[in-house]
């Protein structure tokens, strides 16, 4: 069996911080989407 390769400190960094910008961007569009569904409700009644 081979050992799983530790990840080095920068590469931890990497991972968390791509995922935190990921994470982010999914909450933005979200937020977004729910703006534009507000507007168009408002505007079509």
């Amino acid at each position: 069996m081979t050992e799983p390769a530790k990840l080095s400190t920068i590469e931890k960094i990497a991972v968390a911080s791509s995922v935190f910008i990921i994470g982010a961007g999914i909450v933005y569009w979200g937020l977004q989407v729910q703006n534009v569904m507000e507007l168009l409700e408002m505007a079509y009644g």
